[in-house]
Parts: C-alpha cells; sequence; structure tokens
C-alpha cells in the first residue's frame, strides 16, 4: 500500500528540465532519490592535478641532508642563495619541496654529494645560481631546471652518470661549466647568449653542443670533446681563443655568424680542418 505525499513539487528553477517535479508517493520520492544517488556515485569527477615543486630524488630517502624545507631553506641562505620554501613532501625517496619563488641556489648546491639521483625543477622555481652547483656527484642522472636564467662558475661538471640536462632558459654563464660529464650525449643550451671561458669541454661521449643565439664567448670553450662532430652557434660574432681544440679532428661542421668568417683559418687550426657554414 502506497504512502501518499500532498504538496511536495520542486519548481522549475531548480531544474534542468523546466518540468516541475511532484512526488505524489513515499515509494516514489524514495526510489528517485536511489537513483539520484547512483548517478552521483558514478559521475565523472575531474581530479585535482598535483602540486608542482622542486623535486629531488636520493638514492635512500635516509640520505638526504632535509628533513624539513626549513633545513633546504637553512642551507641556500646560508651559502649565499634566496630560498624561500614552505612545505615539503616525501614519497619514497622523493622530496618535492612547495612554495618557492624566485629561488637562487646560491653556491656549493649539491657539491660532491653522493647519494642525490635526480634534480627537477618541476615549478619553474629557481632563475639562479652561483658557483660549484650539482657538481662531482657519483650518482646524479638528471638535471633539470628550466627556469634557471644565470650561473656563475663550475656548475654541472664532473657528473660520471649524467645523462638527461635542461637548462632551456639559461642566458648567461661563467666558466668551467656543463664540463667533464662523461656520459652526457648533447649539450642545447637554446637561451644562452654569454659565456665566459672552459665552458661544455672534457666531456668524453659528447657528440652535439647547440646554442642557437649564443653570441659571445671568451677563451677554451668547447675543447677536449673528443668525439663532439657538431658545434651550432649561427649567432656567434664574438670568439676568443683556444675555442674548440683537442677534439681528435672529429668535428664535422661549425655553425657560426658570417662575421666570423675572416677568422676561418683560426677556427680551422682550432678544430683540426673542421667545415664552417
Amino acid at each position: 500500500m502506497a504512502t501518499y505525499i500532498s504538496g511536495l513539487c520542486l519548481p522549475t528553477a531548480m531544474l534542468s528540465t523546466g518540468v516541475p517535479y511532484n512526488v505524489t508517493t513515499l515509494e516514489q520520492l524514495t526510489a528517485d532519490i536511489a537513483t539520484l544517488n547512483a548517478i552521483l556515485d558514478n559521475a565523472c569527477v575531474t581530479p585535482t592535478p598535483p602540486l608542482l615543486g622542486f623535486e629531488l630524488t636520493w638514492n635512500d630517502i635516509a640520505n638526504s641532508p632535509f628533513v624539513t624545507h626549513t633545513d633546504l631553506n637553512t642551507f641556500i641562505n646560508a651559502n649565499g642563495g634566496a630560498a624561500n620554501y614552505t612545505s615539503v613532501v616525501t614519497v619514497g625517496n622523493v622530496q618535492t619541496f612547495y612554495g618557492g619563488t624566485a629561488v637562487d641556489l646560491g653556491n656549493n648546491f649539491m657539491a660532491a654529494n653522493t647519494n642525490i639521483v635526480s634534480i627537477r625543477d618541476e615549478a619553474f622555481q629557481v632563475v639562479a645560481q652561483g658557483t660549484n652547483c650539482e657538481k662531482d656527484c657519483d650518482l646524479l642522472e638528471t638535471i633539470a631546471l628550466p627556469a634557471l636564467i644565470v650561473q656563475v662558475n663550475s656548475c654541472q661538471s664532473k657528473n660520471p652518470a649524467l645523462t638527461s640536462l635542461n637548462l632551456q632558459a639559461l642566458t648567461t654563464q661563467g666558466s668551467l661549466n656543463q664540463s667533464g660529464n662523461a656520459v652526457l650525449l648533447a649539450i642545447s643550451l637554446p637561451s644562452l647568449t654569454t659565456q665566459a671561458s672552459n665552458n661544455q669541454s672534457v666531456n668524453a661521449a659528447l657528440t652535439a653542443f647547440t646554442a642557437n643565439i649564443l653570441t659571445s664567448q671568451t677563451d677554451g670553450n668547447q675543447t677536449t670533446n673528443t668525439v663532439l662532430a657538431s658545434i651550432t652557434t649561427p649567432l656567434l660574432t664574438g670568439l676568443g681563443t683556444g675555442n674548440y681544440v683537442d677534439c681528435t679532428y672529429n668535428i664535422l661542421t661549425i655553425n657560426v655568424d658570417a662575421s666570423l668568417f675572416g677568422a676561418a683559418d683560426i677556427l680551422l687550426a682550432q678544430a683540426g680542418g673542421a667545415t664552417i657554414i
């Protein structure tokens, strides 16, 4: 026997159909509520994307020198940098630091650390660093600092396991950067405009160096890369001395600005007979 309800009616303003919803029995209302709950249970809910941060991966989380985000801030700030991270989340061997803005890593960030495996700035927070950063790290495989604009000296060097390098925003660097990485195959610095001396050198496996808007370099860059086959720097107009030497005559092409063609004999002597384009 049905239980009748009197006067239960939802107005059209509340309904997508524009048709008033009238309920006459308790059984009808109960059934309709059950149907609605089933629809809601199976509704497609767009998940909230995870927050992006500064991600450090260790061979074992017990080897991280940073227990809290404050530890990371303290280390960076004590080494001439500027960091303002507000929290950290640890999952397995991965620490992700959040809240940083316009971070300067200062000096000695991850210098000679034997436990770091990967450094990734997924949130584009790190914009500068000083000297001796990400160097002499036995296990470091990946460095991704896509918002880094400026670095000074001796960064991303002498990492025997480094295979992946992303410095897509880097515009200016000092000396001795990206050198001595035994297994790194290619270096691309698409935003680099100015470099000093002895950069991208002594990389035993390096086959290509590309810096499409590099305009000025001083001395001793891109040297002693024994299998380097291609140097692409089409806007380079300022060239020092001693660049490209000791590459064992493997360089096939050097792409430089036409203004340097007058120094072709110097470049050929430095590169060991490469074709200038």
